[in-house]
């Protein structure tokens, strides 16, 4: 029986996508039991598809995940002011903007004050909305059932005739926040895998470094682990691929992972350990998001094609 790289248990085997199948994924060996790949999918994968430096890039290169859908990261709710008034305003697939309705009442001298925002694709709640704010002012003073009714069809013809369309072009505002930590687990997690797809049971089992890796995930905190976001890479950056294509990188003790241009380094083992790779055997693997296809290459290899413009 196989051994679970993450809960270390001879079970049966189920694909796990080392890049998340989310940004276009392509390579999934069985490296993982059915409930670790679950565990793995809500805690490190599911928060990392939601974060909006993905989703962003999705939406632009129309990559839909496991529903068939493409996420639309304007799909929460964003700000504007109108004519003083702050309105709620959300993006649909299309980009086509769609206003919250917001409906205010206040009880004054003469009556009640209704005051209806509301988009356009919505007009046809304006007067059910209107009946059951009208209904509810009367029936508190006491007016009977078919008094109410007769005032309430009033109001709504007058309302009809005060209503006012306006054609507004807003400049919506979006604030989004991103954790960084979703960004680091998740490089982690693919540099655990690709170490353990490359160096097999050996590593899994007696790399110290793969057991501060698995704990980092199994308890989502990243004490101990060497590396970071934001990696400098001289002059090989003219080289390695940009955010058109995903590529993980085992080169000596390291792991760069970059999804959509995002490029972080982690520490798959330690310096004296016998899985690091030298230059000569360091190896790449190139990910197309679109078409969700994958390349391994020896680096030596891969930087021979580039010098002579075949890469």
């Amino acid at each position: 029986m196989p051994l679970c790289i993450f809960c270390r248990n001879e079970r049966e085997l189920t694909e796990e996508h080392i890049v998340p199948d989310c940004v276009g994924g392509s390579l999934k060996p069985k490296l993982l039991c059915k409930e670790c790949n679950s565990t793995l999918g809500s805690t490190i994968d599911g928060p990392f598809s939601n974060t909006v430096l993905v989703q962003l890039p999705r939406q632009s290169y129309q990559i839909p995940g496991k529903s068939g859908t493409v996420p639309n990261p304007f799909g929460n709710y964003g700000a504007t002011t109108h004519e003083g008034r702050e309105l709620s305003i959300r993006l649909d697939e299309q980009f086509k903007p769609y206003v919250k309705p917001i409906v205010s009442e206040q009880k004054t001298d003469p009556g009640l004050e209704i005051s209806i925002t509301i988009d356009k694709e919505d007009e046809g709640d304006i007067e059910s909305i209107l009946r059951k704010k009208i209904t509810r002012y009367y029936r508190s003073l006491g007016m009977p059932d078919d008094k109410i009714q007769t005032e309430v069809d009033q109001a709504v013809l007058d309302a009809k005739k005060i209503a006012v369309p306006v054609s507004h072009q807003p400049t919506i505002k979006y604030s989004f926040s991103i954790d960084i930590n979703v960004l680091i687990l998740e490089s982690i997690k693919i540099a655990y895998e690709i170490a353990a797809l490359e160096f097999g049971e050996k590593y899994v089992t007696y790399s110290p470094v793969a057991e501060a890796l698995r704990c980092a995930l199994r308890h989502q905190r990243r004490d101990g682990i060497g590396g970071g976001l934001g990696i400098d890479f001289g002059p090989l950056k003219a080289i390695l691929p940009g955010q058109d294509a995903h590529y993980v990188l085992l080169l000596h003790n390291s792991c760069v992972v970059s999804i959509f241009g995002i490029a972080s380094i982690v520490e798959y083992c330690g310096e004296k350990e016998t899985f690091a790779r030298s230059i000569d055997d360091a190896v790449l693997y190139v990910f197309d998001p679109v078409n969700r296809s994958h390349a391994k290459h020896l680096l030596a290899d891969f930087l021979f094609q580039y010098a002579n413009g075949k890469a």
